[in-house]
């Protein structure tokens, strides 16, 4: 909705316009501040999810206190067809609506009028200065099933997916590690974010399935996830493409990226608890020409076979391998494609030869 944590520009704090214009009470904004620091997200869909206010009140206060413009879209009648410059899709995903041009500069409603990136983006797709008009997020989506009603048809229960992040289902723990509960227990979550939900599906499923990586890769249609295991990538679900931008945010949140860099490539790290086992996540985006593409690489240390004898050599060549590692000096070069067992042969060479003088 309003306003992302680390906004920058030189304008009064967002947290001050909102307590001087009474949407909310100190405790109110310290408990919306605490959940925007743990899950990231917009503070103005973090009030109205707490239900501390409405969404159309928190737009028009802090359109007001920060000078920018605000337009009730229930009110008006829906933009001409020539000013519709923008897919639907791409309205949907950055939840904006094109609404023509005035002096040069081409209005756009926002739901999140300081979403740089956003406006960085219609800037390039249009070659038009733009000019940001905050709107409520539910209105946008509503004047866009007014002009594109096939949209409706992708999922009405996805349109607007709370930031508040219900306790005991995704969250964070010590050293970056995060707990993913079982699919079971998951499955009977109705209250629980549809993203968040999907999110965990796929790193529960890949855990499961024993998958050494996960790609989950931007295409014209959506987004299109596939696991990688016993070194074979396998097609697994297909995402619709308006909640493409959802789910890669959703997954720069729990590896600790910057959700507003979508232009430059990003590296992140987590842990997962899973079924009782820990699961070292390190996680890349990569932007390309329908989005960013996110490759996951799954190290299961626990899963790592440290006993020379479940390697799978035959005994005549385990001995000769053996013998080589109990040479003082030299070199062994281990190769193979992902998933051969690179790791666990090499955790268990040193397992076998370590000893207190060596």
């Amino acid at each position: 909705m309003l306003f992302r944590k680390g906004d920058s520009m030189k304008r009064p704090p967002v947290q001050n316009v909102l307590v001087q214009s009474g949407i909310v009470d100190a405790d109110g904004l310290a408990r919306a501040l605490e959940i925007q620091a743990r899950d990231g997200g917009s503070l103005g869909r973090i009030i109205v999810d707490l239900g501390l206010s409405t969404e159309d009140a928190v737009a028009r206060a802090v359109a007001g206190g920060l000078g920018l413009e605000y337009i009730n879209l229930d009110e008006i009648e829906p933009p001409a067809e020539a000013d519709l410059c923008l897919p639907p899709e791409f309205c949907r995903q950055r939840k904006v609506l094109p609404l023509g041009v005035k002096d040069r500069a081409l209005r756009l409603a926002m739901g999140d009028p300081l979403d740089l990136g956003t406006l960085q983006d219609v800037e390039f797709r249009t070659s038009r200065r733009v000019a940001a008009v905050a709107a409520a997020e539910s209105a946008i989506f509503r004047m866009l099933k007014r002009l594109y009603p096939e949209l409706d048809q992708a999922g009405a229960s996805y349109d607007l997916i709370p930031t508040v992040t219900p306790e005991g289902e995704l969250e964070a723990t010590h050293d970056d590690e995060y707990e993913v509960v079982d699919p079971a227990e998951l499955a009977k979550g109705v209250k629980l974010p549809p993203i968040v939900r999907l999110v965990n599906l796929v790193l529960t499923d890949a855990a499961k399935a024993g998958a050494s990586d996960i790609h989950i890769e931007p295409q014209e249609s959506g987004l299109q996830v596939r696991q990688r295991v016993d070194g074979m990538l396998r097609d697994v679900l297909k995402i619709p493409k308006h909640l493409q931008a959802s789910v890669v945010s959703r997954l720069k949140i729990i590896s600790g990226m910057d959700i507003a860099e979508r232009r430059k490539p990003q590296d992140g790290r987590s842990r997962l608890r899973v079924q009782q086992r820990k699961i070292d996540l390190r996680v890349s985006t990569l932007p390309t020409n329908f989005g960013e593409k996110v490759v996951i690489r799954l190290l299961d240390s626990a899963g790592a076979r440290t006993d020379m004898g479940q390697l799978g050599f035959a005994p005549d060549l385990l001995k000769r391998f053996q013998d080589l590692l109990s040479r003082p000096q030299g070199m062994i070069l281990v190769t193979g494609p992902t998933g051969s067992g690179k790791t666990s042969t090499l955790y268990a060479s040193l397992n076998w030869i370590k000893s207190p003088v060596k």
